[in-house]
């Protein structure tokens, strides 16, 4: 396995838990083509600021978190600021007495509704 620069300078940034690199790797095996469109840089921004996205909304575990950057990916970086999605913010709510794993299988429901974004075949 080679490392080009450009990815070893992502991966040497500093990260207090590894979590950044764990999900970012996650998404590029499972969305190469977005991710090689997209670029190491751009999409450790999208991880960082979906990261920060999810906690806003009380979504705090790895897997929580990780489900949050596929919803990014799903309903559009912005999803929950949209005036169409409107109906969703209850679900994003943090004070929510919904469990966050609940909020978020629904969540994922109404995204598995959508198109799904470029994944493994490419399509």
């Amino acid at each position: 396995m080679q490392i080009s620069q450009r990815q070893g300078a992502v991966l040497s940034r500093p990260s207090a838990d590894g979590f950044n690199q764990r999900a970012l790797a996650f998404l590029e095996r499972h969305y190469p083509t977005l991710a090689q469109r997209a670029g190491d840089e751009r999409f450790m921004r999208l991880v960082e600021y979906g990261r920060a996205r999810a906690v806003l909304h009380g979504f705090t575990s790895e897997r929580h978190i990780v489900q949050y950057l596929l919803l990014l990916l799903h309903l559009g970086l912005r999803f929950d600021e949209d005036p169409d999605l409107v109906t969703l913010r209850p679900l994003l709510d943090p004070a929510s007495p919904m469990a966050p794993a609940w909020r978020l299988n629904v969540l994922t429901r109404v995204a598995a509704r959508r198109p799904e974004p470029e994944s493994r075949d490419g399509h």
